[in-house]
């Protein structure tokens, strides 16, 4: 006879290999629920822990569990996001403070090509069409006109397209880029994935360029294979950010082919003069900007039957983009992408006049009865940095020069509003005379300012 540890042994090597045979068996004809292959499983190691325990024992222990008594099995729930919105945009006005026109692609959509607005060298893209057989043209990303507004808070900008897509709405991504220093590498993007009827975060993203890789070796000028990694950080995704309210989108009201954009003033610093541009796309990738550095030619394809050896569309489709037009400054027309001067797009008329820039002069001089004015004989002192601050003397750093054997630094082509001189590194052997400091000043349209810096022999 066997022992009782025996039968138990037993017993668990019967249960175990029945358990496998049953589960063997019914995997080829049999497909088990999540819930049922849960409670198999339950059973089985509970009839194996029970029978462990009676060998360990050595009596007889009852289940008070049974079976169809299992706890159901429940997935934890998806965390959602709280947000919270203080503030939204208002109406964005009527006036257009700055603009642009593009090309018009519809008349040639059935040709299957663009005549005018490609430039791929340059960085303009006429592309509104899908890749390859270039048989399907969107109305709906060949982007007309774009214009811009701003107030103490919104940057408002107003992308209109030729039409709707096939749903009767606008269903492309729509998209601002920011060039705060005017130098052809975009600094800001921001962009609305199917904006809807009302003003909603949902779709909107603000990127940033951070380290200065936007635009390659060359700023606008194709000079691929693309050396950094574009926009690289996203600093606010359909109101998740440190600002809830940093960006919206909607449809305009009035006219359901403008894609209305506002993005608040401060995301781009509140800066007084930048260059922008507009963007109509089926996706965007921050990340491959520029896109003629990001692509070859070859790779990108081209809209242009002109270009026929690389006719038709290929990597970069279902895109298209305006110039860059100014806001704040009078454009000399060698900004990088800047419209086309004085040919069309120009900035419509407004009741104001549009200002004119000016010119401020700093001089730095040896104040030798230390009184902070100048008198005959006080001379200039050279080899003094100027910088000239925008608003206040912490404002951003607009130009900085080394004074000449004069004393003399001069900015020109200041547009006209508020600023500040000071002195960024002095004369050697030089300090500012004691009481006085930088001098902030309003610069007139078209006016002219020069600021004296005094400065004192310092003593050891």
């Amino acid at each position: 006879m066997f022992s009782l540890k025996k039968k138990m042994w037993f017993v668990v090597l019967v249960l175990f290999v029945g358990t496998m045979f049953l589960s063997a068996c019914e995997l080829p004809f049999v497909i088990v629920s999540r819930s049922e292959s849960y409670q198999q499983t339950i059973v089985a190691l509970e009839a194996t822990s029970t029978a462990m325990q009676l060998i360990a024992s050595g009596g007889v222990i009852e289940s008070t569990t049974q079976p169809d008594q299992l706890p159901a099995v429940t997935e934890n729930p998806t965390a959602t996001v709280q947000i919270t919105h203080n503030m939204m945009p208002s109406e964005p006005g009527a006036s257009r403070e700055s603009s642009m026109t593009d090309a018009d692609t519809s008349p040639y959509a059935s040709e299957k090509r663009a005549v005018g607005g490609e430039n791929f060298s340059s960085g303009f893209f006429e592309r509104p069409f899908n890749a390859q057989t270039m048989d399907i043209y969107h109305p709906e990303l060949d982007i007309l006109q774009a214009w811009l507004n701003i107030d103490s808070t919104w940057v408002y900008v107003m992308i209109r397209v030729e039409g709707s897509d096939s749903n009767g709405t606008l269903g492309g991504s729509y998209g601002a880029e920011f060039d705060i220093d005017s130098d052809g590498r975009g600094d800001y993007l921001v962009f609305a994935k199917s904006p809807a009827a009302a003003w909603s975060v949902d779709g909107v993203e603000v990127w940033q360029d951070t380290n200065n890789d936007v635009g390659h070796v060359v700023p606008k000028i194709t000079d691929p294979p693309q050396g950094g990694d574009g926009y690289d950080t996203r600093l606010f995704n359909a109101g998740q950010g440190n600002d809830a309210d940093l960006a919206w989108a909607r449809i305009d009201p009035a006219n359901p082919q403008v894609a209305q954009i506002a993005i608040k003033y401060s995301a781009i610093g509140n800066d007084p003069a930048f260059m922008w541009g507009a963007w109509a796309q089926d996706v965007f990738h921050p990340e491959w900007f520029d896109y003629n550095d990001h692509f070859t030619i070859e790779e990108a394809g081209s809209p242009l039957t002109t270009q026929s050896q690389y006719y038709p569309l290929k990597a970069l489709a279902a895109v298209d983009n305006t110039c860059r037009w100014v806001f704040g400054f009078v454009p000399t027309g060698n900004e990088p992408g800047i419209c086309s001067l004085p040919a069309t797009p120009t900035p419509e008329p407004t009741n104001t006049p549009l200002p004119l820039p000016g010119t401020v002069t700093g001089v730095v001089y040896y104040d030798m009865n230390g009184n902070a004015t100048r008198q005959i004989g006080e001379y200039g002192l050279a080899n003094a940095t100027v910088g000239l601050f925008s608003g206040s003397c912490s404002g951003s750093l607009v130009a900085s020069r080394t004074t000449n054997s004069s004393g003399s630094v001069s900015f020109s082509g200041i547009t006209p509003g508020t600023y500040c001189l000071r002195v960024t590194s002095a004369p050697l052997g030089y300090v500012a005379t004691y009481g006085t400091g930088p001098i902030t000043f309003t610069l007139a349209s078209a006016g002219t300012y020069t600021g004296y810096l005094p400065y004192t022999i310092y003593i050891y």
